[in-house]
């Protein structure tokens, strides 16, 4: 069967070969056709040397059954080491072998993909142990400002891993505020460096200079690279003399410092007892969530059995009808055959008499 499919699949490759080749030589320039909500148009230069058409069925899978089979030994491996694994793919890959539509709306929304907020609610996330995460459209200035602003609070001094979170994310940031101002800067020189390379493209065999514009590109790249590193280094300087500069104007007396760090003690052993009791809940919710997982997963691999098992009968039922098919017909040829001889027989016996 599977050498069956892919040779199926090698003529219908060769076939889409035959049919681009025949529209690239007798498709008018523009060709209109009518769909649903409007007119399209196809142009002759679609199926030029440029473009490929080739069929998009996998020949090594030649039907459903095989498919829900790998897609559930996937499954299996992934739920056996869940740390290693997208655990989520791993399902929705289950569902599409299966044939079930709308997969999104089964699966929850993936939570590794957090969405843009304000400074004040990843000040907030930060503070329940989520790293916010910075995005190229934000207000990155106004976002330094206020997580620097929260960093010198009482609470944030205390919690060591809570101010290198907001460290890694101002940091990120800078990065972005950066990359955006340099981009800004050579915006023009990249977009005519860009139109002159499409331009050299399109009429390569005629233009010798294609090497020069690929290197001056380069050249650019690296350029920019440059100079968004020079810039985040003086943004970071500047944010590290800021820094020193607020932590001058704090106030000095011995009293006052003694009792600021007894309370720091204090706050650091409340903080930790509070880690401590986030992480043994968080490793029951994982233990939960794994065993919700392996029972999910033996439920669909027994639906994926159960509709393999009827596949199978019903292909044994084909099967019994066609040898029962085969059987009647050779039965007709039989008795034809021996309808046939004894027409033959008769008429040798009168030819004799």
């Amino acid at each position: 069967m599977s050498a069956i499919h892919k040779r199926c699949h090698y003529a219908q490759r060769e076939e889409f070969v035959l049919l681009a080749k025949v529209f690239q030589l007798y498709l008018p320039p523009e060709y209109p056709y009518q769909v649903v909500g409007g007119d399209r148009m196809v142009k002759q230069s679609d199926f030029d040397d440029r473009v490929d058409i080739l069929p998009i069925s996998d020949p090594n899978i030649f039907s459903m059954a095989q498919r829900v089979t790998l897609a559930q030994q996937q499954l299996q491996l992934a739920t056996m080491a869940p740390q290693l694994h997208n655990i989520r793919e791993a399902y929705r890959r289950m569902y599409q072998a299966m044939g079930v539509d709308n997969v999104d709306a089964i699966l929850k929304p993936d939570p590794e993909q957090p969405e843009p907020t304000g400074p004040a609610t990843e000040n907030a996330m930060a503070m329940k142990g989520k790293a916010p995460k910075a995005f190229p459209f934000q207000d990155h200035q106004a976002h330094i400002q206020g997580h620097s602003e929260f960093m010198f609070t009482r609470m944030v001094q205390i919690n060591p891993q809570l101010y290198a979170m907001l460290q890694s994310h101002i940091s990120e940031h800078v990065a972005l505020m950066a990359g955006q101002q340099i981009k800004e800067q050579y915006q023009q020189q990249f977009q005519q460096l860009q139109q002159a390379m499409q331009q050299a493209a399109q009429q390569a065999q005629q233009n010798p200079q294609m090497q020069q514009q690929v290197q001056q590109m380069e050249q650019l790249t690296n350029e920019m690279a440059a100079k968004q590193a020079q810039l985040e280094a003086k943004l970071t300087a500047q944010l590290s003399q800021d820094e020193e500069a607020r932590m001058s104007k704090e106030p000095k007396d011995p009293l006052v410092k003694l009792k600021q760090q007894e309370i720091d003690l204090r706050a650091a052993e409340l903080q930790a007892n509070l880690q401590k009791d986030i992480m043994m809940d968080s490793e029951k919710m994982d233990l939960e969530r794994d065993k919700l997982e392996t029972q999910a997963s033996i439920d669909i691999m027994k639906v994926a059995a159960d509709a393999d098992k009827q596949q199978n009968a019903e292909a044994m039922a084909m099967m019994k009808e066609n040898i029962i098919t085969a059987r009647e017909a050779m039965k007709e040829k039989s008795n034809e055959r021996i309808a046939k001889d004894k027409a033959n027989g008769q008429s040798t016996s009168k030819n004799k008499r």
